[in-house]
């Protein structure tokens, strides 16, 4: 590694450090570089509390919630921030990324959230390709996900819906295994009540199984809407 890298990488470095540092604001929000107005006319922006980060991150769109949801569900992922970084290039040009992701093989993810990118523009796609290029160079790695890359419609809006109830509180690992173990226990499938039912039974919240649904230790057809007849699976 040249010096040229070697300082690019201590700049993105201590980048890093100070958005993982920056503390919420008075609404509890943490917001990266481009503070983002919730409301505005025309835009679909969002606010997500994210169980990985322990805060509630400000979002541009509708995509970034969406990736946000399989970022919170990938055992990969340790944690992430939303435009945390600003990257230098090209003749004083500079980019912000949507998402800076920490993995747990110790590697830095930084992503780009598009729409599609069949329909980039040569201007987008030569940026990027510079882009990726500056941050291999400094052993980050780059991706740029778009909406075929996300699951369907229903698929997220039941996700997020066990991801929603399952966030009242945090769970403890001993809670999480007795769940694990009491319905690995009992006939596969089973309906979704039955599942419920079963651990209320044994004095263990209901809203641990939409947890293990969240994270794919139980499983479901996403495609279909969310009803107690519909049949859960045990994976793992």
């Amino acid at each position: 590694m040249n010096s040229i890298q070697f300082n690019l990488r201590a700049d993105l470095l201590q980048q890093i450090q100070d958005a993982f540092a920056k503390p919420p604001d008075l609404s509890g929000v943490v917001h990266g570089h481009r503070r983002i107005a919730q409301g505005a006319r025309g835009r679909r922006t969002a606010l997500f509390p994210s169980r990985k980060n322990g805060i509630t991150v400000a979002l541009e769109s509708q995509l970034e919630l969406a990736y946000c949801l399989l970022l919170e569900r990938d055992a990969k992922v340790i944690s992430y921030r939303c435009q945390a970084i600003n990257i230098q290039h090209g003749q004083g040009k500079k980019y912000t990324p949507d998402f800076l992701i920490s993995m747990v093989n110790q590697q830095w993810l930084v992503c780009e959230i598009k729409p599609n990118q069949q329909y980039l523009d040569k201007e987008n796609i030569l940026c990027f390709l510079e882009i990726e290029n500056l941050l291999n160079m400094c052993d980050f790695d780059f991706s740029i996900v778009d909406s075929n890359a996300l699951p369907t419609e229903k698929c997220l809006e039941n996700l997020y819906y066990f991801y929603s109830r399952s966030s009242i509180r945090a769970w403890s690992s001993q809670e999480l295994a007795l769940a694990r173990q009491l319905l690995a226990a009992l006939s596969n499938p089973m309906s979704l009540g039955g599942v419920y039912a079963a651990l209320t039974e044994a004095a263990l919240s209901p809203f641990l199984a939409d947890y293990l649904l969240f994270h794919g230790v139980l499983a479901v057809d996403l495609s279909r809407p969310v009803s107690l007849d519909m049949p859960v699976g045990f994976l793992q």
